[in-house]
C-alpha cells in the first residue's frame, strides 16, 4: 500500500500475508468478519471509516443512519 511504512515483526505470517494482500482480498476478510461480528461490528467500521472518508458519506447520510439504526 502506498504510503504504507509499517512493517511485520520477524514470524508474524498473518501480519505478512495481509501487509501483501491485494484490497479486494481484504474488502473481502473484512466484509466476513462484519458479517459474523454482528451489526455493532458493521456500525464501528462505518464510524471509523467515515472519519478517514468523509466525501464517500456525502449525499448518503440516509443509509448511514439505516445502518445505525439497524445495529441498535
Amino acid at each position: 500500500m502506498a504510503g504504507f511504512s509499517h512493517h511485520p515483526q520477524d514470524g508474524d505470517v498473518l501480519e505478512q500475508l495481509l501487509t501483501d494482500a491485494r484490497p479486494s482480498v481484504l474488502v473481502s476478510i473484512i466484509m466476513m468478519l462484519v458479517d459474523n461480528g454482528g451489526p455493532g461490528l458493521r456500525q464501528k467500521c462505518l464510524n471509523y471509516l467515515q472519519d478517514y472518508f468523509p466525501d464517500v458519506i456525502e449525499g448518503q447520510e440516509d443509509a448511514v443512519a439505516d445502518e445505525e439504526a439497524f445495529s441498535r
